[in-house]
C-alpha cells in the first residue's frame, strides 16, 4: 500500500477513535445524570473501572495525537487533500471568491481540537470522581456511626436491664442508689 494512503488512513482512523472516546464519555456522563439519585458504592466503583479505562487510552492517544501531527501533520509527508469548486460554476460566478479548501489541514485542526476537549473533560471526570468517592465514604462513615450508635444503646439497655435483676445486698452500687431514692 502505498505511504502516502496509510498516513491518511492513520488521520482518519485517529479521528475514528477520538469520536468513540468522545460517545463513551458522553455515555458516562449520561449514565451518572440518570443515576444519580441511586447511589451505591458498586456504582461507583464501576464507574471509577469505567472512567479508568478511558482516560488511560484518552492520555497516551492525547500525546500520540501530538507526535503523529509533529511527525507528518503539517509536513510533507502527509498528502493534502482539497477540494475546489468546478470550473464551469466559477466561470458562471466570476464575481464569487471561490476558495479552494484544505480537507488535510482541517482534519488535523479538527483532531487538535478534540483532543484539547477531551482532555479538559477527563480532567473534570477526575475531579468530580474524586469528589464522589469523598461523599460515598463520608455516606459509609456515617451509616457505620450510625450503627455504631444503635449498638452501644442497645449494649446500655441490657447493662440496665441486667443491673435492675442483679441482686441487692448492703454496700453495692444498687443498695445505695436505693437508699438515695426516697421511700414510697
Amino acid at each position: 500500500m502505498n505511504e502516502d494512503v496509510r498516513e491518511v488512513l492513520r488521520l482518519l482512523s485517529i479521528s475514528a477513535f477520538l469520536e468513540g472516546v468522545q460517545k463513551e464519555f458522553s455515555k458516562a456522563r449520561d449514565a451518572a445524570r440518570i443515576q444519580h439519585r441511586k447511589f451505591t458504592s458498586k456504582r461507583l466503583r464501576e464507574m471509577r473501572e469505567s472512567f479508568l479505562k478511558s482516560s488511560i487510552d484518552l492520555s497516551s492517544t492525547v500525546r500520540d495525537v501530538r507526535i503523529f501531527h509533529q511527525r507528518v501533520g503539517r509536513s510533507a509527508e502527509l498528502p493534502t487533500i482539497t477540494a475546489s469548486y468546478p470550473p464551469w460554476l466559477v466561470r458562471d460566478n466570476s464575481s464569487r471568491q471561490w476558495p479552494t479548501r484544505n480537507y488535510t489541514d482541517a482534519l488535523v485542526e479538527r483532531q487538535e481540537e478534540m483532543a484539547k476537549t477531551l482532555s479538559v473533560e477527563d480532567k473534570d471526570y477526575r475531579d468530580i470522581l474524586s469528589t464522589v468517592a469523598a461523599l460515598g465514604a463520608s455516606s459509609d462513615t456515617f451509616k457505620v456511626s450510625r450503627i455504631a450508635l444503635w449498638v452501644s444503646f442497645m449494649s446500655l439497655i441490657v447493662s440496665l436491664v441486667a443491673l435492675m435483676l442483679a441482686e441487692v445486698g448492703g454496700g453495692t452500687f444498687l443498695d445505695y442508689v436505693k437508699n438515695l431514692l426516697p421511700d414510697q
